[in-house]
C-alpha cells in the first residue's frame, strides 16, 4: 500500500517494522518508502521515543544508499544487454539517490559512456548514390541532386529505425512488399494517413498473391482515419485466414468497438486458438470488451477471477483500477494505483506520468491530501505542461488543507496564470 499504511492509524514505529521486514527480504525500494511513511506519520504524531528521528533518518538513507547500488548494478547490466536509454534512467535515478561522491562519480562515468555511444550511434554513411554524367556539369543540377539525396535519405534514415524496431522475420518480410508498401509504412508512422492509405492499398494490390503483413499496416491507418468499417473489413478476412497473429486482435477489437459491435468483438476473441487464450493481450481484450459494452460489473468480475486463479499482474491490477475510476469510485481505485505506483518504485523503474496521475488523483478525490500527492502534482507539472494548470490548482488546495495559505496562494495565481489564454 506504500506510504498510504499511514492512514490506518499505525505508529511511527509499526511502520519503521515493517520497513525493517522487507529490507531483511532485499525489497529495498518498498522497505525506503515505509522507513518515509514513518517519518511522515512521526511528523503528524511524534513518536514517543526521542531516539526515533534520528534512527529512521539514518535507515532512509540506508535504503536510498542501497537501492542506488542496486540501480547502478542493475544499469551495468542493462548496457551490457544493449539497452542503453533503460540502463540511463536507472543511473539518473541512482544519482538523485546517492550522497557517496565515489558512486556519484561511477554513474557519471556510465552516462558519459551511454552519451558517447549515442552519438556515435547518430554518426551513418552517407549512402552512393548513381549519378548522371550530365549533371556533374551543371552546378546547379549537382545542388538540386544533393537535395533530393539528403531528402531520400531521411527517409531511408527513418525506414532504417522502423524497421530495426519490428522483429527480425518481419523486417524481412516488410522489405519484401516493395518499394510502394514501404513509402505507406513512412507515411503512416509520420501520420500522414491520406497518403498513407494511398500507398498501402496499392501496395495490397501489388501484393494480391501473398499479402504477409499488409492488411494489418492498411488497417491500423484507416483505424486512424476514423474509417472503422473499412478497417473490419480488411481485419476479419485476415484473421479467418490467420487466427494465430495475436497482434490482430486488438486492431479488429478496435474496430468493431467503434462500430458498437461489443458481441461480435467477444465471439471473436472466445474463437481465438488455444495458444493465444490465455495470454495477456487476449486477458486485457476480453476484460475491455465488457467495459466498453458498459458491463463494468461483468468486467469487474473477470479481472478479479483472473487474479484469484493466476495471481496479481500489473495489466490486470491497472485494469481493475480504471473500472472503480470509471464508477468515480476512488477510495477502491487508489490502493490498487498506489500498488502499482509502488511496485515500480521497488523494481527501480519510474511509474509511467499516465499511471502517476491516475494515483494522485484518487487520492485527491478520495481526500487524502498529504505531501506525497503535492510532490507528484509537481514532478507531472513539469512532465507534462499542457495540464500544468490542473496540476497548480491541485497543489494549491493540497497546502490550503495543510494550513500553508501562502502557498496556496501563489499556486492558485500560477493555475490561473497557466489557464489564461495566450
Amino acid at each position: 500500500m506504500g506510504w498510504l499504511s499511514f492512514l490506518s492509524g499505525k505508529t511511527p514505529e509499526d511502520i519503521e517494522k515493517k520497513g525493517d521486514a522487507l529490507m531483511a527480504d532485499g525489497l529495498v525500494g518498498h522497505a525506503k518508502i515505509e522507513y518515509e511513511n514513518a517519518r511522515h506519520r512521526h511528523e503528524k504524531k511524534p513518536s514517543a521515543d526521542p531516539a526515533f528521528e534520528g534512527r529512521i533518518e539514518t535507515k532512509i538513507r540506508d535504503a536510498r544508499e542501497a537501492l542506488a547500488d542496486e540501480h547502478v548494478r542493475n544499469g551495468r547490466d542493462l548496457i551490457d544487454a544493449d539497452c542503453p536509454e533503460d540502463a540511463a534512467e536507472l543511473l539518473e535515478l541512482a544519482r538523485e539517490l546517492t550522497g557517496r561522491d565515489d558512486l556519484k562519480a561511477e554513474i557519471g562515468g556510465l552516462l558519459n559512456a551511454i552519451d558517447e555511444s549515442r552519438k556515435a550511434e547518430l554518426v551513418r554513411p552517407f549512402r552512393e548514390t548513381d549519378r548522371d554524367a550530365d549533371d556533374g556539369d551543371d552546378p546547379d543540377a549537382a545542388w538540386e541532386d544533393d537535395d533530393e539525396d539528403m531528402e531520400s535519405l531521411d527517409d531511408e534514415e527513418y525506414l532504417d529505425a522502423l524497421l530495426a524496431a519490428l522483429p527480425p522475420e518481419e523486417q524481412d518480410a516488410y522489405e519484401g512488399y516493395g518499394e510502394t508498401f514501404l513509402w505507406g509504412f513512412v507515411a503512416l508512422n509520420r501520420g500522414e494517413f491520406d497518403a498513407a492509405a494511398e500507398y498501402l492499398s496499392e501496395a495490397l494490390e501489388e501484393n494480391a498473391d501473398a499479402p504477409g503483413l499488409i492488411p494489418l499496416e492498411l488497417a491500423t491507418c484507416y483505424l486512424n482515419m476514423g474509417r472503422n468499417d473499412a478497417a473490419r473489413e480488411i481485419l476479419e478476412p485476415f484473421l479467418a485466414e490467420h487466427p494465430e497473429v495475436e497482434r490482430a486482435y486488438p486492431l479488429v477489437c478496435e474496430s468493431l468497438w467503434g462500430l458498437g459491435e461489443y458481441d461480435r468483438a467477444a465471439r471473436l476473441l472466445e474463437a481465438c486458438p488455444e495458444a493465444l487464450a490465455d495470454s495477456m493481450t487476449i486477458t486485457i481484450l476480453k476484460g475491455e470488451t465488457l467495459v466498453k459494452a458498459g458491463k463494468l460489473d461483468e468486467a469487474e468480475a473477470y479481472y478479479q477471477s483472473y487474479i484469484d486463479e493466476n495471481g496479481r499482474n500489473e495489466f490486470v491490477v491497472r485494469a481493475l483500477a480504471e473500472i472503480h475510476k470509471t464508477r468515480g469510485e476512488a477510495e477502491k481505485a487508489m490502493p490498487l494505483y498506489a500498488e502499482l505506483v509502488s511496485a515500480c518504485t521497488g523494481c527501480g523503474r519510474r511509474a509511467d506520468p499516465e499511471l502517476r496521475r491516475s494515483y494522485a488523483d484518487a487520492a485527491f478525490d478520495a481526500g487524502h491530501l498529504a505531501v506525497p500527492i503535492l510532490e507528484l502534482y509537481l514532478g507531472l507539472a513539469r512532465e507534462d505542461p499542457a495540464n500544468r494548470a490542473e496540476y497548480f490548482g491541485k497543489v494549491s488546495r493540497i497546502y490550503a488543507s495543510m494550513g500553508n495559505e501562502s502557498e496556496a496562494e501563489r499556486f492558485e495565481a500560477l493555475s490561473r496564470e497557466d489557464a489564461a489564454p495566450r
